[in-house]
């Protein structure tokens, strides 16, 4: 597998490299070999040199000691001395350390240490031996001294620089010689890594070069071959490196480009096929204007053959009103090769003219010339009427600013021009020939409003901001209008400022505002100063308006019960109630709800109430206004006169019953006489030799019944007889009839009275009176008793309870009797008025107003073809508080 030319080239750029590399290491290691002998020389130098500093300091040491000898001055010597001393101690020192820090691997002499030591030992002695002498003045002493023990250490420092300059001469003798072979290899290894390089860097250049250039050769004659058009040309392709790829790439390549021109050969089918479907009216002509061509849909919307189109018989298709001036607008376009654009009505297959937006371009070549016209025609016959439409559409617009009283208007800051609608003139009365202008506009502003108005305007032109302001005009008549100016900002087409805003003429609204600001005087008025309790409550059941008397009516101040929850003004037996009552008005708004209650005032008395409550909508929230009217005085009335009704209708019982003595005799005798009959035989059954025990059992359960029925007789009886206020809970409507018929059977035997009695099964109960129910029910049947007892013929009385669909139980007692008093049936309820000679005209009276404080309905009317017939009807949807 050969690699590819990229790894290839870098081979052959890394041995090429690494082979000078290597010549270049060979040369930088004999430039270290050379590096590390001119160190040694250097070494051997400093060497040299510190023995020669210290000879050197030696020399001066002794030169200035002799000096100051021959002078015998022992103050001058015994003061320089401490200092040359130094100086040669220094120097010495300087020069141990020197000769330490050299390179190991330098030649030493191991005599120049010890030398330098024994010499800075022996140079303090001997230097205070001198000042010794000198300062005893023993002169001669010092001089045999100075060239005993000073000059003979001069002396072994000479010997000591004549040594070391031999050894370092010798040392630098074989440095030379080293550095000298390393110049000569250098300049061999250069020359022969040079040569190395280039001879390497030819033979791998020209084997990669031949791997590139062939294939490549093969290429480029497969180009020239597709080139000419042979798609089916394939390059031979052998390896895998780029040029490779490149191949295969190629060989795909022709594929592709055949199977592309293959699909553009489709396409071209495709696109005159499309051009013949799409919704447009496709066609070219010639430069001369004559036509060449026509797509298939102008064909079937004309239902012209091509020949004819080609042919320019247009003209026959255009609308008359529009074809001199379409066959004008084409000719120029031909003659002056410009484009063209024309609206035109052009007849369908079907004599419809539709209109069509034309447009003709010219193609041109490189030089300029025209070598075709393609043209296309759009159907617009749907935007001509929304255009139509649009103009209908201002109208209306139009209208609607004048039936508004609003009209529009448009600002450019920059040059000061203004548009108005046409509602805009008229709101500023002037004519439509006057030129609208800022000016104009503050000049009939109000003189009060005009800074406003020209503040607002000129801060809007400023910043570019919106504006909503109100003011007023000043008329020519003296007439003042009210108007409410909006305005948006926003950039036009060359991005300058411009307003577009309405002008509103809002002086009837002002006028209806004060309006309503008068009527809500008069409201306040009404409601502070009214002698009736409202209250004003939110959803939340708090009080937030009282009128005064209300509040004075409760014994408060307004400000003690704003805020204040409802519920804390009423008796605490009413509040769930009213809470309830509450709940529903806001359940139902707009729906007025009345109920009764009562109201604890501020000293604890009570406050009998009836209220009118009605829920509506506000902005924050809904509200419930309630209205309060005092009953207190007429309850009390109401119940005084509820007690007296009580009263006269205990009396009409008591009159009633008296009327049913002998009746109730029986009916309390029988069960009396049935009880002593079944006592008397079940003491005849105990006493017999042998007792039969079960027949006196079956005897004293009977008398046990008997005891019963007779006490149920006199209880029904007591409740007649009872005085007190009614009691209401649910009672069985059959039960009471039932309980009737039992206290009216004696006298309704006694004259021969036929009962049917058909009630209904599964009654639902009632909520009411017991007692006054069972004397209603009593009343009319002993008034049908009467009405029957002298009749000849058939004596019948029928009893029917059932339900109503509305659920309400209906009740009605009917008779054969005498019937109702001709022309006088309505009178027949009215208090005191009878038909009997013992009557005193009060039960019908007393029963209706019973059944009607139940919520029911009592009424009468004949029974064909004999007698009366009477109805009442109690509800059953209430429930017990």
């Amino acid at each position: 597998m050969r690699l590819n030319i990229g790894p290839r080239l870098t081979l052959c750029f890394v041995v090429i490299i690494l082979s000078m590399l290597g010549g270049d290491a060979v040369v930088l290691w004999q430039f270290h070999v050379v590096r590390g002998e001119a160190e040694r020389m250097n070494g051997l130098d400093q060497r040299l040199v510190t023995v020669l500093r210290v000879h050197t300091s030696l020399l001066s040491f002794h030169d200035r000691l002799e000096s100051l000898a021959d002078s015998e001055d022992a103050g001058r010597l015994v003061a320089e001395a401490g200092p040359l001393q130094t100086v040669v101690q220094d120097e010495t020192q300087r020069a141990i350390r020197e000769l330490a820090l050299l390179p190991v691997d330098l030649p030493r002499d191991p005599t120049i240490l010890p030398t330098l030591e024994v010499i800075q030992g022996a140079l303090h002695s001997q230097l205070e031996a001198l000042t010794s002498l000198a300062v005893a003045g023993d002169w001669r002493a010092v001089h045999l001294r100075l060239a005993n023990q000073i000059h003979p250490l001069e002396s072994l420092t000479s010997l000591l620089v004549e040594k070391t300059d031999h050894e370092v001469g010798e040392e630098q003798l074989q440095t030379v010689l080293k550095i000298r072979r390393v110049e000569r290899r250098v300049f061999l290894i250069v020359p022969l890594t040079g040569i190395f390089t280039l001879l390497l860097a030819a033979i791998s250049g020209g084997a990669i070069t031949r791997s590139i250039t062939r294939p490549l050769a093969r290429l480029v004659e497969g180009s020239r071959i597709l080139a000419g058009g042979d798609f089916l040309h394939q390059v031979v392709v052998t390896g895998q490196d780029e040029l490779a790829e490149l191949g295969k790439v190629f060989n795909d390549t022709a594929r592709r480009l055949r199977d592309l021109y293959a699909n553009l050969q489709g396409s071209e089918d495709q696109l005159r096929c499309v051009i013949s479907t799409i919704p447009a009216h496709v066609w070219s002509t010639l430069p001369d204007g004559s036509v060449d061509f026509v797509n298939q849909r102008l064909l079937a919307f004309t239902g012209f053959s091509p020949e004819n189109l080609k042919e320019w018989k247009w003209d026959a298709i255009i609308h008359p009103d529009d074809r001199a001036r379409a066959i004008g607008d084409w000719t120029t376009a031909v003659a002056t090769g410009q484009p063209m654009e024309s609206e035109i009505r052009l007849r369908r297959a079907d004599g419809d003219f539709r209109y069509l937006l034309v447009r003709n371009v010219p193609l041109r070549n490189s030089q300029g010339h025209i070598v075709k016209w393609y043209g296309a025609g759009i159907e617009i016959e749907d935007r001509k009427r929304a255009e139509a439409q649009l103009r209908r559409n201002e109208a209306y617009l139009a209208e609607a600013q004048r039936l508004s009283r609003t009209g529009s208007f448009g600002w450019q800051v920059a040059s000061g021009e203004m548009q108005w609608s046409e509602e805009t003139y008229h709101i500023f009365a002037c004519d439509k020939a006057d030129t609208p202008s800022l000016q104009w506009m503050l000049q009939r502003t109000h003189p009060d409003d005009r800074d406003l108005v020209q503040g607002v305007l000129e801060q809007a032109a400023a910043n570019g901001t919106n504006f909503d302001v109100e003011h007023r005009l000043l008329m020519p008549d003296g007439v003042v209008k009210y108007l409410q100016v909006v305005a948006h900002g926003l950039p036009d087409s060359a991005g300058h400022l411009e307003f577009v805003g309405a002008v509103i003429d809002i002086t009837a609204t002002r006028q209806a505002a004060q309006a309503l600001r008068e009527s809500e005087e008069k409201w306040r008025d009404v409601f502070d100063n009214n002698p009736t309790m409202y209250f004003i409550v939110d959803v939340s059941g708090k009080i937030i308006e009282i009128n005064p008397f209300g509040a004075e009516q409760l014994g408060f101040k307004v400000a003690e019960l704003l805020g204040q929850d409802i519920l804390t003004v009423f008796d605490e037996a009413d509040r769930v109630a009213i809470q309830r009552n509450i709940a529903n008005c806001f359940a139902q708004l707009g729906h007025p709800m009345s109920w009764e209650a009562r109201k604890i005032c501020k000293d604890g008395t009570v406050l009998r109430v009836r209220e009118t409550a009605k829920a509506v909508s506000r902005a924050r929230g809904p509200i419930i206004l309630i209205a309060c009217e005092d009953t207190t005085e007429q309850k009390n009335a109401e119940e005084a006169l509820r007690q007296a009704l009580a009263d006269l209708a205990h009396a009409n019982r008591v009159s009633t019953m008296g009327e049913l003595t002998a009746s109730l005799a029986h009916e309390v005798n029988q069960p009396i006489t049935a009880a002593i009959t079944n006592a008397s035989t079940c003491l005849r059954w105990l006493t017999l030799d042998e007792p039969n025990l079960d027949h006196a059992r079956e005897a004293a359960a009977r008398i046990v019944k008997d005891g019963r029925l007779a006490g149920d007789i006199i209880q029904r009886i007591r409740q007649l007889f009872k005085r007190g206020t009614p009691e209401r809970d649910w009672v069985d409507v059959n039960d009471v009839i039932q309980e009737m018929l039992v206290l009216t059977r004696g006298q309704a035997k006694q004259y021969s009275i036929a009962v049917r009695v058909e009630l209904a099964t599964r009654l639902t109960p009632v909520l009411g009176d017991r007692v006054q129910l069972q004397q209603v029910m009593m009343n009319l049947i002993i008034n049908s008793i009467d009405a029957l007892k002298d009749v000849e013929g058939t004596r019948e009385l029928a009893i029917q309870s059932r339900q109503l669909e509305d659920g309400r139980v209906l009740v009605s007692v009917s008779d054969t009797g005498v019937g109702l008093p001709p022309n006088q049936a309505d009178k027949v309820f009215n208090a005191f008025f009878t038909t009997k000679p013992h009557g005193i005209g009060m039960g019908l009276r007393i029963s209706c107003s019973i059944i009607e404080s139940h919520g029911g309905r009592l009424w009468a009317a004949d029974n064909p073809p004999r007698g009366a017939k009477f109805y009442l009807t109690l509800p059953t949807h209430s429930e017990p508080e």
